[in-house]
């Protein structure tokens, strides 16, 4: 009895011990899980449409094993079509840019009907390599060129010239047989698309500042994207009971010097205006009860090294 004893005793202190080992986190197999990974294999869950200015008409993507697909619906006629040809646009692309496409794995769309409604536009950017074309540097060159020193203008020259992506900027005019390349002028930034939350008919332009709900009409956004420093813009204050954690709209992130800085930016206001463009639903969240959660941020910003 005594021996049998003494030879489970060994078994159940290391069954002890390892029972209090603390398990090490294995981080790569927790990734195969994150949100973007998923994404790869669940696909579209949602539809999110992008409604056309002229009658009840809405486009949208959805993806799926097969690839994506965009259709056209109009709600009026309770019908449903795709947008075009998958084989067929692989096709298209593949000529035009001379990179391989096939139906199942096409660029990812960003498209924007024209006025009559009848054709897309859009973007698409190859693998080919051009030089980068600085109309601004270019003007001011010009500008100096008398001043300027032949000795400098050899070592311009010796440079490498910069270069970029080729951006083909084309139209497809629905149930056409081919696309038509617009330019390949590459698209110029648009920050204000970061926060402006234009209504259907684009009468009006909705944001948020300093917590509270902004606006600007038609006329004035037009100036405001001409020239941001334009101070002839009018804008136009809707609400004054916003807050920090009770706002409208995304706040302002970071430290408090942060917040400060940041006070005057614009930020965007998620929500969904009708099709009328005379209503616009959104959101508003209470965190004023929520406490501060102390973070310790061992990275330093550039200009405090």
């Amino acid at each position: 009895m005594k021996k049998f004893l003494l030879l489970f005793l060994p078994f159940i202190v290391v069954s002890t011990i390892s029972a209090q080992e603390t398990p090490t986190p294995n981080y790569r197999a927790a990734a195969k899980y994150s949100p973007k990974n998923l994404a790869k294999m669940v696909h579209s869950t949602s539809v999110s449409p992008h409604w056309l200015k002229k009658g009840n008409r809405f486009w949208y993507a959805y993806k799926t094993s097969e690839g994506a697909n965009y259709y056209l619906v109009d709600a009026d006629k309770k019908s449903k079509k795709t947008l075009f040809d998958n084989v067929k646009m692989a096709k298209w692309l593949t000529e035009i840019t001379k990179d391989p496409y096939d139906a199942k794995h096409l660029p990812r769309f960003s498209f924007k009907f024209n006025e009559a409604e009848d054709a897309i536009r859009f973007r698409v950017t190859s693998t080919e390599e051009v030089e980068v074309i600085d109309d601004k540097k270019e003007e001011k060159k010009e500008e100096e060129k008398d001043s300027t020193s032949t000795k400098k203008d050899k070592k311009a020259k010796s440079k490498k010239p910069k270069m970029e992506k080729k951006v083909y900027h084309l139209e497809y005019k629905l149930g056409g047989n081919g696309l038509t390349i617009i330019d390949t002028i590459k698209k110029e930034k648009e920050e204000w698309k970061k926060w402006a939350n234009i209504a259907p008919d684009s009468s009006i332009v909705l944001y948020s500042k300093n917590y509270n709900l902004y606006w600007m009409d038609k006329t004035n956004f037009k100036k405001f994207i001409k020239d941001e420093k334009d101070s002839t813009v009018v804008e136009n204050q809707w609400t004054k009971d916003g807050e920090e954690n009770y706002a409208y709209g995304r706040g302002s992130r970071g430290d408090n010097v942060d917040k400060e800085k940041n006070k005057d930016k614009r930020n965007g206001v998620g929500g969904i205006w009708s099709h009328d463009s005379k209503k616009f639903v959104f959101q508003k969240s209470d965190s004023r009860h929520i406490k501060d959660l102390w973070v310790i941020n061992s990275t330093v910003k550039k200009d405090q090294r």
